[in-house]
């Protein structure tokens, strides 16, 4: 009975071919998870770069337009009570700077100081005094922030209870108290004389510097280093933001005239017309088997990377299992069979191939070949690589003659 053996003279030179095998194995699993991370890594930062640029223009844009805003609502109502002439525009600068230093003190945003002295220029008694650095109507800005640091309510409702008082100090009294701020006897009577007595700004003097030795203070005491350098940040921001909005403007005044072109006009009712065409195809039986056929390529496409995936742990699997089986006591023996003396031979067991066929007589292997071994004979040293690819092609020689797929 034959015993399917083939003799075959190879040289090889195998003293790291296990180690060699092994490292094989490991290097194409971490090459996969290398590539895999790394184009993880390059997605996953293209796409937050492009969210976050996304994200960050508009929020940019808006900046500046509602930094814009706050100073035109300034300027028209300085311009409105008619109170500063040809000194309208200084005034309005000065008032924005000022607000710019509460924030940078405070940590409380500009635009929000803005609109608080937004507030109190619409009462014309204290308004007279916002061309006076330190004046009246400074005082009454940072004691309306001051207030609702304290606790009494948001700076720009305090603003209004102040204005009432300062416009009206014997009837604001009363909204004051409403606000949280108190006022003794003698600080009320004294109020009172001096608004009868013709001596307004002097009885706001002495409204302001009761708030004032209640709450003075309490928004730059209370400010974190953090909430301050939010204030420049975003003051930055900001002054780089209206640098642009000349640009935005002309491309916004630009598309708006378009819009209202017949060329525009035109544009717009032929997109709303293939999107109505899309909307009735999408519905129809054709576009929901269109649909249908887009999701099954797209779940062929996901399965179709799983299948890879596998393939590579698999390749892995085998490339790892013939290194782990060179350093066994058996590989081992092999290897030093390979290394030394002359003529060293490795037996490579066969498979079991199956049964005879009826007209083969016995059992085994197709033909009356039974389960053996391939006698594989070693002279001189090759590199591993080589030695691997002819063991390969004795394989594929021997599975063709003996019938194996």
């Amino acid at each position: 009975m034959a015993r399917g053996n083939m003799i075959v003279t190879l040289v090889a030179q195998t003293k790291n071919f296990s180690n060699n095998l092994q490292k094989a194995g490991k290097s194409a699993l971490t090459f996969g998870s290398v590539l895999k991370t790394g184009m993880s890594l390059a997605f996953g930062a293209i796409t937050a770069l492009a969210g976050a640029l996304f994200a960050f223009l508009p929020n940019f844009i808006k900046m500046g337009e509602e930094a814009r805003k706050s100073e035109l609502r300034l300027t028209n109502i300085a311009t409105q009570m008619g109170l500063f002439g040809d000194n309208t525009k200084n005034v309005t600068e000065r008032l924005s700077d000022y607000a710019e230093a509460i924030s940078f003190a405070t940590g409380v945003d500009d635009e929000l100081v803005r609109s608080t002295e937004a507030i109190l220029l619409t009462f014309k008694e204290l308004a007279k005094t916002a061309d006076t650095t330190g004046g009246a109507f400074d005082r009454a800005t940072i004691a309306a922030i001051d207030l609702a640091a304290a606790g009494f309510g948001d700076a720009e409702s305090n603003a209004k209870q102040l204005g009432k008082a300062l416009q009206d100090p014997i009837k604001g009294l009363t909204a004051l108290r409403k606000a949280g701020v108190t006022f003794t006897d003698d600080e009320k009577k004294k109020i009172k004389a001096l608004v009868e007595s013709g001596k307004l700004l002097k009885a706001q003097e002495v409204i302001l510097g009761a708030i004032e030795t209640q709450v003075g203070g309490t928004a730059a005491a209370t400010a974190s280093a953090t909430d301050k350098m939010n204030a420049r940040f975003e003051n930055v921001v900001e002054t780089m933001s209206l640098a642009l909005l000349p640009a935005v403007d002309d491309i916004a005044n630009k598309m708006a005239a378009w819009l209202d072109s017949v060329e525009g006009k035109k544009a717009i009712k032929d997109l709303t017309k293939q999107l109505e065409d899309f909307g009735t195809w999408i519905a129809s039986p054709e576009g929901a088997q269109a649909v249908k056929d887009f999701a099954a390529t797209m779940a062929f496409l996901a399965q179709s990377a799983v299948n890879v995936g596998k393939g590579l742990k698999e390749v892995y699997s085998a490339l790892k299992a013939i290194g782990d089986w060179f350093s066994t006591p058996g590989g081992k023996a092999w290897i030093k069979n390979f290394s030394g003396g002359s003529s060293p031979n490795f037996d490579v067991p066969i498979p079991n191939i199956g049964p005879a066929p009826t007209t083969g007589g016995g059992t085994g292997a197709p033909g009356g070949v039974t389960p053996g071994r391939i006698t594989v004979n070693f002279n001189t040293p090759i590199d591993s690589v080589s030695a691997g690819r002819e063991v390969a092609r004795v394989l594929a020689d021997f599975n063709r003659v003996s019938g194996v797929r």
